[in-house]
């Protein structure tokens, strides 16, 4: 997973996110859930143009937790009204925050960063180790994306069984594992009918990371560890872990795609290591689309350039336009077929200043009929 960072965060996004256009007919109420600490705000909008089936889904409820003390509140819905796709729109699910997030929230973002830890972390700047490393090293900056339940809702609206397990993982970009563990070991553990949990010890979960102090943490939590930005230069040492046919039933790339030298490239290479048709690859990205690699304390310029125009951070694009452009003209030309996505907030803890820091993820999960 690739981290954004604390500057990089200070981009918020945290404002109460409205179902629909307003329209001169709204009834609102507002319901807060005490177990959660999210609060869900239901619009029933009246919208008197012919277009209103295109534009807003009727009686969505826009879903926002309300944080903690001195941060944002963080919203899970989009402005429907701003896409300009219905068929993106028909794919949308809605997730919701959930124990995995108040958890985060409290063991990350309310205690505050020590003097210590802030004083090392620019003594480190200073001798211009990248963020991703001083993060890994001095275990800061750590990363909220999803919880298992979440991607098991999302994997779900796929077609997959409530009881689906993948027989093999790859975390692309893995970071120090931490969404690893949290979010996809999980779903190695089944529960039968009669309400037993079955852990399947037999599937082997490979990551891969361009950070030494990052791979250093994935290796100290049990995960194989390739370390690379290429796919393809490691493809015989994928292939041997991965199920029989040299395929994985799972791929995840959080928070990648924006930070990769060759995102193109790294699709392709998903496609040929995706397992046809069963197979889902959940992919997480921060948008409106900025992309940077970085190299030390610089941010350099990709290799490879996404076709995200109209969906960019330079075009002041909204984040439900950025969506629309990164299923039409990147996944569905790369030969995906998407099957759901969500909108969620990306947290990174905050420092002796901010509790948290908060970016907003479109999370896909995607499928293909058969190998590039």
């Amino acid at each position: 997973m690739s981290t954004h960072g604390h500057s990089a965060a200070k981009r918020r996004l945290g404002q109460v996110v409205q179902s629909c256009a307003p329209t001169t007919n709204t009834a609102a109420t507002a319901t807060t859930n005490a177990t959660n600490t999210s609060t869900t705000n239901t619009t029933n909008a009246t919208n008197t143009t012919t277009s209103s089936p295109l534009l807003c889904f009727e009686n969505q409820a826009s879903v926002v937790h309300p944080g903690v003390a001195g941060g944002p509140p963080l919203s899970y819905t989009p402005m429907f009204y701003k896409h300009l796709e219905k068929d993106v729109i028909s794919k949308f699910l809605q997730l919701e925050p959930d124990a995995s997030t108040n958890h985060f929230l409290k063991e990350y973002c309310m205690g505050g960063e020590s003097i210590f830890t802030d004083a090392m972390a620019h003594v480190l700047k200073w001798m211009s180790w990248s963020r991703t490393d001083i993060n890994a090293t001095l275990g800061r900056g750590q990363m909220y994306v999803i919880s298992a339940e979440a991607v098991r809702k999302m994997l779900s609206k796929s077609g997959c069984s409530a009881t689906w397990r993948p027989r093999s993982i790859l975390d692309v970009g893995a970071g120090d594992g931490n969404v690893t563990s949290t979010a996809l070991e999980p779903l190695l553990h089944v529960e039968t009918n009669d309400g037993k949990k079955v852990e399947h010890t037999d599937v082997t979960i490979v990551t891969t990371e361009v950070s030494g102090p990052m791979a250093t943490c994935l290796r100290k939590r049990g995960y194989i560890c390739l370390e690379t930005t290429d796919l393809s230069l490691v493809k015989n040492e994928l292939i041997q872990h991965a199920s029989s046919g040299g395929t994985y039933d799972l791929i995840s790339i959080f928070n990648v795609l924006d930070r990769a030298d060759k995102p193109q490239s790294l699709l392709y290479d998903i496609r040929q290591l995706l397992t046809p048709s069963i197979g889902r690859c959940i992919i997480s990205v921060v948008l409106p689309f900025c992309p940077f690699v970085e190299t030390g304390q610089k941010q350099m310029k990709p290799t490879e350039d996404l076709n995200m125009n109209g969906g960019r951070c330079m075009e002041n694009a909204s984040f439900e336009r950025a969506v629309d452009v990164m299923i039409t003209n990147v996944f569905i030309p790369s030969g995906f077929t998407v099957h759901s996505w969500s909108k969620i907030p990306y947290i990174c803890s905050g420092d002796r200043t901010t509790p948290y820091y908060v970016l907003y993820d479109a999370v896909f999960v995607l499928s293909c009929t058969r190998r590039a």
